[in-house]
C-alpha cells in the first residue's frame, strides 16, 4: 500500500500531539514525534500495529460498548491508556485507490474535553478556516477571531463567505484554486483579509484538500505577511523581539534548518569562536550576523571582511592596521579591521582564502588577544569575537598543506555546516514567497499568486547556487512577470548536469565541420563570459573567482596569461 500523501504527513508532522496513520495491513506507515515517544514510554508494538489497540478500548464517556473502524468510517472517544494517561481519541478512515488507512490523532484529556476536532487547530498560530469548493465557510480557528477581531454570533459563524473575508475574492479564481487543491495540488497566493474593524491584514495563503474527509472540503492557512511572517517562518522568541528569524533575515520552515539553528542559538550567547562551513550561497554571512544579534556584543559593532576580496599586499595593513610612514602611501596612522570590531564582532569571510603567511599572524591574534599594526612597535590588545567562514574543505586544505592545522584548530571552536538548499525543502516555498515579495517591491511589481507549475519545476531542480540562485531565479522571473500570477514559463532555470552535457554534445557535433577551438580558447571564452556575467567582478562572493572555484589571485594570473583584460 502507498504512503498518503506528503501534505498530509507533514501536517500531522506538526500536530503537538501523537499522530499516527495506519493502513488496512495494520502497517504502521506514519507516525509523529509525540506518537513514537508515547509507544515507546508504553512499550506497544508498532510493527505492526493493530489499530484494535486503541479501538477497542471504551469510551469514557458512555458505559459499555467497543467501537471499530468497520462500525463506522469515523471514531471518536474518550479512552484511557493506563498510567494516568486519558486522551480524546479522533480516527477517520480513508478510502484512496492505493488503499484504506486509518488516520488518527490522540489529544490529551487536559487539552481538549469536547468531540470538536477542530479543536486541534485551535492550538496553531496560523489563521486556519475550512472552506466548501463553493466558497462557504464551515470553520474559523481561535487564531482568526483573535487576530482579525471577529466574535462568533447566535446565528453561527460571523462570516459565512469566503468573499466577505478577501479584499480580492473572485468567484472564478476561487473555483480555479479548489479544484487544483481537490486534485491533490499545493495552491499558494497572496491576499488581503478584511479585519472586523474594516482594517485589512495582508496574508500568505496555502489552500490543502482535506484529506480526511472525502467531500471536497478544504484547509485554507493563512499567516500574516504585514511583518515579513512568510509562510513557515517561526520565531524564536516573544512576539516583537528582535532577535526572531525573519528578523534577522532568516526564512525558515524545514525540520532540518530549524535543528541547526537551535546549535547556533546555544552558542550564540557566549564567546566562543564560531567556524560556519557549507556552500556557496547558503547564508554563511546572514548565519554569522544572526549570531552577532543573538550575543552580548549585539549593541557593537559587527565588522565584516572578505578575505579573498583583499589583495595580498595588503591583507596586514587591512586587518591590523598601519602606522604613519610605515609604506608607501601611508601618511596617517590606520586602525585595522580588529581594532575597529572592538567590544564587538569581527566576521572573517573566505577565511580559507588566506594566504599561508597570514594565517601564521592570524594564529597569534587568536591566542594571544593582540594584533601588531605594520610599523608599529607596540602590540594593540583587542576585545573582540571571532566568527569565520568558508566554502573550502579546510580538513583537506589541511591534508593538502594549504591551511595550518593549529589556525584550524583554534577557529573550530564551535563548527557549524550550513545546509544547502535540496537539504532544506521545507524552506523553499516560503523562501519563493519572501523573494516575491522582496522584488514586488523593488520592481514594482504585484505577483500575488503562484502557478502550480512554478513549485513543480523548482522542486525537481538541484539548485548548485542554493539560495542566492532562487534570488536571482525569482528575481528574473518577476522582470518578465507583468500580470499577479507567475507562472512556470518565466521561471527560466539553467540546464541540469544532464541536459548540460547533452547541449555540449550537440555544440560538438554542430562544430565538426569548423576547426575545433584549443583548450587556452575554451578556457578564454569561458571566463570572459563568468566576467560578463559580474560585470567584471573578480573576488569577493559574487565574483567570477567564486563562481570558477578557484582563487582570486589564481584567476589573475589566467587572465593575464590569456590575454583578457
Amino acid at each position: 500500500a502507498g504512503i498518503p500523501p506528503d501534505l498530509l504527513r507533514d501536517w500531522m508532522a506538526t500536530v503537538p500531539f501523537p499522530a499516527l496513520v495506519v493502513d488496512d495491513n495494520n502497517t504502521l506507515v506514519f507516525s509523529n514525534a509525540s506518537a513514537q515517544r508515547l509507544f515507546s514510554t508504553l512499550e506497544v508494538a508498532t510493527d505492526p500495529f493493530d489499530p484494535a489497540t486503541l479501538l477497542d478500548l471504551p469510551d469514557l464517556r458512555v458505559s459499555g460498548g467497543k467501537l471499530s473502524t468497520q462500525d463506522s468510517p469515523y471514531v471518536a472517544k474518550k479512552i484511557s491508556l493506563g498510567g494516568g494517561l486519558t486522551f480524546f481519541l479522533r480516527m477517520t478512515r480513508v478510502r484512496r485507490t492505493e488503499g484504506t488507512f486509518y488516520c488518527c490523532v490522540l489529544v490529551p484529556n487536559q487539552v481538549v474535553d469536547a468531540v470538536d476536532y477542530n479543536r486541534v487547530f485551535d492550538t496553531v498560530g496560523a489563521l486556519v478556516l475550512q472552506v466548501c469548493p463553493s466558497g462557504t465557510v464551515g470553520y474559523l480557528n481561535d487564531r482568526l477571531y483573535t487576530v482579525l477581531g471577529y466574535a462568533p454570533t447566535t446565528e453561527g459563524l460571523p462570516l459565512g463567505h469566503l468573499r466577505e473575508l478577501e479584499a480580492d475574492f473572485d468567484a472564478a479564481t476561487w473555483r480555479e484554486r479548489a479544484t487544483s487543491a481537490n486534485a491533490g495540488k499545493e495552491v499558494s497566493y497572496r491576499t488581503t483579509f478584511r479585519r472586523a474593524d474594516g482594517n485589512e491584514l495582508p496574508v500568505e495563503v496555502t489552500l490543502l484538500r482535506d484529506h480526511l474527509r472525502d467531500d471536497g472540503v478544504l484547509t485554507l492557512t493563512a499567516l500574516d505577511a504585514s511583518r515579513s511572517n512568510l509562510p513557515g517562518i517561526s520565531s524564536v522568541t516573544e512576539e516583537g523581539d528582535a532577535t526572531s528569524y525573519a528578523a534577522a533575515g532568516l526564512v525558515v520552515a524545514d525540520a532540518a534548518h530549524d535543528k541547526l539553528l537551535h546549535r547556533v542559538r546555544q552558542v550564540a550567547p557566549t564567546d566562543a569562536t564560531v567556524l560556519i562551513m557549507g556552500e556557496t550561497g547558503t547564508g554563511k554571512e546572514v548565519l554569522a550576523r544572526y549570531i552577532h544579534a543573538l550575543s552580548k556584543r549585539k549593541d557593537q559593532p559587527l565588522v565584516v571582511v572578505d578575505c579573498s576580496s583583499l589583495p595580498e599586499t595588503l591583507i596586514e595593513s587591512a586587518l591590523f592596521g598601519h602606522r604613519k610612514g610605515a609604506f608607501t602611501g601611508a601618511k596617517e596612522d590606520h586602525l585595522g579591521r580588529f581594532v575597529q570590531a572592538t567590544g564587538g564582532t569581527i566576521f572573517l569571510d573566505e577565511i580559507g582564502e588566506l594566504p599561508l603567511s597570514m594565517q601564521t599572524r592570524l594564529l597569534r591574534v587568536l591566542q594571544e588577544r593582540v594584533v601588531q599594526p605594520v610599523g608599529g612597535q607596540q602590540p594593540v590588545p583587542i576585545n573582540v569575537r571571532i566568527l569565520a567562514a568558508t566554502n573550502r574543505n579546510l580538513e583537506q586544505a589541511v591534508a593538502a598543506g594549504t591551511f595550518r592545522a593549529d589556525l584550524y584548530f583554534r577557529l573550530a571552536v564551535f563548527p557549524v555546516t550550513t545546509l544547502p538548499l535540496r537539504d532544506r525543502p521545507g524552506d523553499l516555498l516560503p523562501l519563493v514567497w519572501h523573494f516575491v515579495h522582496k522584488f514586488n517591491k523593488r520592481l514594482d511589481r504585484s505577483v500575488r499568486h503562484l502557478d502550480p507549475s512554478v513549485l513543480e519545476k523548482l522542486r525537481n531542480y538541484a539548485f548548485p547556487g542554493n539560495v542566492r540562485e532562487l534570488e536571482n531565479l525569482i528575481e528574473r522571473a518577476l522582470i518578465t512577470c507583468t500580470g499577479d500570477t507567475l507562472t512556470g514559463e518565466q521561471l527560466q532555470l539553467p540546464l541540469q548536469e544532464p541536459e548540460r552535457a547533452e547541449a555540449s554534445l550537440r555544440f560538438i557535433t554542430d562544430q565538426q565541420q569548423e576547426p575545433l577551438p584549443t583548450l587556452a580558447g575554451h578556457q578564454r571564452a569561458y571566463i570572459e563570459h563568468v566576467l560578463k556575467l559580474t560585470d567584471g567582478k573578480v573576488s569577493g562572493k559574487d565574483g567570477a573567482a567564486a563562481i570558477l572555484g578557484i582563487n582570486p589571485q589564481t584567476l589573475h594570473s589566467r587572465m593575464r596569461k590569456l590575454g583578457i583584460r
